[in-house]
């Protein structure tokens, strides 16, 4: 691997890190973390703007490559399709709950621009009428009985939002009682909750 590419990728690599750990983040800390000058993060990346918008697009990237790894996962029965879903949401909410930072610096109001980029990207990959979305709806038309594709893309929808759902309120609601709306850490309500997605998936 070129210099240039080591770092750059090191850069990338501190942003994400600082942003993890700290919802926020200044240049200045990224050059001391990546021990690189601040001059190098403007000649990779021009501004911190260009910086944000490509670790809006990773982490994006890497969200996607979880569902890949789940779609292609062939459960042959329905105790092997609950588990894969079961792994699949520790795998996700994993992934989430370690980039609420970065996610969170996103969807901040005073970064319009970023949530601008991400909506645009999230769009693109998500949306009842992308690619992605129809290798998903594809998967999931080979369990259950026959349906239609309105009856499909409705399925996935509420997939959709039965994921979401929780890591939104995670999101915007501030836990002054120290409870969660959504308690999917308790054991009981998790596999409830895995059991009721699995019966879409099926239904």
């Amino acid at each position: 691997m070129k210099k240039t590419e080591i770092t750059k990728n090191a850069i990338i690599a501190s942003t994400v890190k600082l942003l993890r750990l700290n919802g926020t983040v200044t240049v200045k800390e990224i050059s001391e973390d990546a021990h690189v000058n601040i001059a190098a993060i403007n000649y990779h990346f021009t501004d911190k703007q260009t910086l944000m918008e490509v670790v809006i697009r990773r982490v994006i990237s890497d969200m996607k490559q979880k569902i890949d790894a789940f779609l292609n996962s062939n459960p042959q029965n329905a105790d092997d399709i609950k588990q894969s879903i079961r792994q699949f949401f520790d795998d996700f909410y994993q992934f989430a709950f370690e980039n609420l930072g970065i996610i969170k610096y996103m969807l901040a109001p005073t970064n319009k621009s970023l949530l601008e980029t991400f909506n645009k990207h999230f769009y693109t990959m998500f949306s009842l009428e992308s690619e992605f979305t129809y290798k998903i709806i594809s998967r999931m038309s080979a369990f259950g009985t026959t349906q239609s594709q309105d009856d499909l893309k409705v399925k996935y929808m509420l997939l959709f939002s039965a994921l979401a759902l929780p890591l939104i309120f995670k999101l915007d609601v501030k836990e002054t009682s120290g409870k969660s709306l959504f308690p999917l850490t308790d054991s009981v309500i998790k596999d409830k909750y895995v059991e009721q997605l699995t019966k879409v998936v099926l239904g």
